[in-house]
C-alpha cells in the first residue's frame, strides 16, 4: 500500500541560473516535482477534486482572498512573509477528463514573482486510480533568494497538502 505521507516516486530538483556561470540580475529558482500518488476512488472524482479551484487554493498557505471567474479561471491572494502579497493568477490550460489536466498559475508583486506550471494524467478503474503530475515552480526576486535547502521541503509540503485536500474531499462524497 502507497504511503498516504508521501507522494511515491517523488522527485525534486532545483536549479539556479548562478551556477551556469551567468548569474541573473534577479535571483531565479526553478523546483521540478514529479511523482505518482494513488487514490481509492474513481478517476472523475478525483479528477475532479484536482480541478476545483477552492480546493487547490486551500492547500495553499495564507491564502486571504480568491476570487472564481469560472471554473477555468480564478485569482487567490497569498500573504508571503518574504516578499508582500501576491496576487496569484490561476487558468486552467487543458482538459481531457477524467484523464487530464494542465494548470498555470502567475503571481508577481514588487517583491519577486512565482509561476507554477502544472499537469496531471489519470489512470486507473471505477475504484482506484493513479494520478502521475509534474509541476513545475519558478522563483524570482525576493523569493528566488530560497535555496534548495529550504525550497525542497517547501515544495514537498505543498503537494502533499493538495493531495491530503483530495483525500479529505473523497472521503466526504464516499
Amino acid at each position: 500500500e502507497p504511503d498516504r505521507g508521501r507522494a511515491s516516486g517523488a522527485t525534486v530538483s532545483v536549479t539556479s541560473p548562478e551556477r551556469s556561470g551567468h548569474p541573473p540580475r534577479v535571483p531565479s529558482r526553478l523546483v521540478r516535482l514529479e511523482g505518482t500518488r494513488e487514490f481509492e476512488a474513481p478517476r472523475q472524482a478525483v479528477y475532479e477534486a484536482m480541478t476545483d479551484p477552492e480546493l487547490v487554493t486551500s492547500a495553499l498557505p495564507a491564502v486571504e482572498s480568491l476570487d472564481i471567474s469560472d471554473s477555468e479561471h480564478w485569482t487567490a491572494n497569498v500573504r508571503v512573509s518574504i516578499a508582500p502579497r501576491l496576487k496569484v493568477v490561476f487558468e486552467v490550460l487543458e482538459q481531457r477528463p477524467p484523464e487530464h489536466a494542465r494548470l498555470h498559475a502567475h503571481g508577481k508583486n514588487l517583491g519577486g514573482s512565482a509561476t507554477m506550471d502544472t499537469s496531471f494524467d489519470l489512470s486507473g478503474d471505477d475504484h482506484r486510480t493513479a494520478l502521475h503530475y509534474v509541476a513545475e515552480l519558478r522563483l524570482s526576486g525576493l523569493l528566488g533568494r530560497l535555496g534548495e535547502p529550504a525550497l525542497r521541503p517547501i515544495a514537498e509540503r505543498q503537494v502533499s497538502r493538495l493531495f491530503e485536500a483530495v483525500e479529505r474531499r473523497i472521503a466526504s462524497r464516499a
